[in-house]
């Protein structure tokens, strides 16, 4: 398993620097193939061009078996999606060491009730002790647009 985090979850929330955690699965990670799914290429030239066939005024298809041949016959590629995505309160004073460990442990609870099949909230300890400690709304942010920049560098994994 490992951890990342989403760009798209960062924000400033109430004093403190919300950020979203995506788990995801490797191969031999229980109920891996959950996840691990083939879903149309949005990047092929076929996608990118649009349905060619007649829709109405609302843009809806006229024909819906030939959208859905249309859909059935576009390209398609394997994606790893996310498990679960988790959304943290942080101090904007957390440094990246504490960040780490504070992702190594939501990915090592939620895993474990991932594996173990049971309610993914069974992952979640609410009365964790991590730095939550409010700062001003300028202060979050750069501590926010900080995290974004340097997303490559939060990646963690559980120990086996």
């Amino acid at each position: 398993m490992y951890a990342e985090i989403e760009t798209s979850g960062i924000e400033v929330q109430d004093g403190l620097v919300s950020v979203r955690f995506a788990f995801y699965l490797e191969p031999f990670d229980p109920r891996y193939n959950e996840h691990f799914v083939h879903v149309i290429d949005e990047t092929s030239k076929e996608f990118k061009e649009g349905y060619q066939g007649k829709i109405d005024e609302k843009g809806q298809p006229v024909d819906q078996k030939d959208y859905d041949k249309w859909l059935d016959n576009l390209p398609k590629v394997w994606r790893n999606n996310p498990f679960h995505n988790h959304f943290d309160l942080v101090s904007a004073d957390i440094t990246d060491a504490e960040l780490k460990v504070l992702m190594k442990k939501r990915l090592k609870d939620f895993g474990k009730a991932w594996g173990e099949s049971s309610s993914i909230l069974k992952g979640w300890n609410q009365n964790d002790t991590h730095n939550k400690t409010e700062s001003g709304y300028e202060r979050c942010a750069i501590k926010a647009l900080d995290i974004a920049a340097r997303v490559n560098e939060f990646k963690v994994t559980v120990d086996k």
